[in-house]
């Protein structure tokens, strides 16, 4: 991670963008987001990342807490674009605040988008329910909410199978895409049209990247290029600011205090939220982060 910088990014070729990507405005990418960057206000921790690394209880998990205790005692949910740092500058947290429309002005309009493809890849490929041995969901019931559900689309390697001597997937690193991708040819297809539709978001997503990071989305992108040339990845790809290997779907699904296992220490996570809901909102409850 590094610290959001007011960094100027060059403008693109009409023939660098793929068929589904949007035209930024013209004055985006050199002038407008480095200076609303300079706009957010930051909050800075007493701690840095390094040492959290070394020591993960420098924060409490609160996984033994009831959610909604722990969501009622954090009080307001932070309402505006704000960035969290250790005590070093590095951003730890990153909100942006309808950022997604940043980069489109008035010429696009990206409210409906991600909701309209979600709602078009329900009605094809019904949300498979999480395992049930994954404590994120244990409040789940999928007989109570039958459309509720966790899609996982992503390129991964299977456990233990990183340095197998007789990998059970013989491709290169044992990279493969996840079963909910593979598992049928029509959710294969309502899959790749997901994907499709969602275009114009992964590109805004990649924009806001490497506008505060772009050594970090550097590193992101290489690392997708690589694994596009040599997997099945390839077939996801709808953009050239597209970065990120995977991508968890969650359709009405609760997710309780949980902290994840195997993911990278110094790296970033996107997320969004769409659709018509009442609460939701992203607890981190050792930050005392409510967004």
């Amino acid at each position: 991670m590094s610290t959001p910088t007011a960094t100027r990014i060059a403008e693109r070729s009409a023939a660098s963008y793929l068929p589904l990507e949007w035209r930024e405005i013209r004055r985006f990418s050199p002038s407008l987001l480095p200076k609303i960057l300079n706009s957010i206000s930051s909050v800075s921790m007493s701690f840095s990342l390094s040492d959290l690394i070394d020591d993960p209880t420098l924060l409490p998990t609160f996984i033994d807490h009831d959610p909604a205790t722990a969501h009622r005692e954090m009080g307001q949910a932070v309402d505006e674009s704000m960035i969290i740092k250790d005590k070093k500058g590095l951003a730890l947290v990153v909100f942006f605040k309808k950022g997604l429309q940043w980069p489109w002005g008035h010429t696009q309009k990206v409210n409906g988008v991600v909701s309209d493809a979600v709602t078009a890849l329900v009605s094809r490929y019904n949300p498979p329910p999480p395992s049930r041995t994954d404590l994120r969901h244990k409040e789940f019931n999928k007989d109570a909410e039958p459309n509720c559900g966790v899609y996982h689309f992503a390129l991964w390697v299977a456990t233990g199978q990183s340095k197998a001597a007789n990998p059970k997937h013989p491709t290169p690193h044992q990279a493969i895409l996840s079963r909910d991708i593979l598992s049928a040819a029509y959710k294969t297809d309502a899959v790749l049209q997901f994907y499709r539709s969602l275009a114009p978001i992964i590109q805004t997503i990649g924009i806001l990247f490497e506008g505060f990071d772009p050594a970090g989305y550097s590193r992101y992108r290489a690392n997708w290029n690589y694994l596009v040339s040599i997997t099945p990845l390839k077939l996801l790809e709808v953009s050239r600011r597209q970065c990120f290997l995977g991508m968890a779907v969650l359709h009405g699904a609760k997710v309780g205090i949980h902290k994840d296992k195997g993911d990278v220490k110094d790296g970033w996570v996107a997320m969004i939220c769409c659709g018509e809901f009442e609460g939701g909102d992203l607890c981190m409850p050792g930050l005392g982060l409510k967004l």
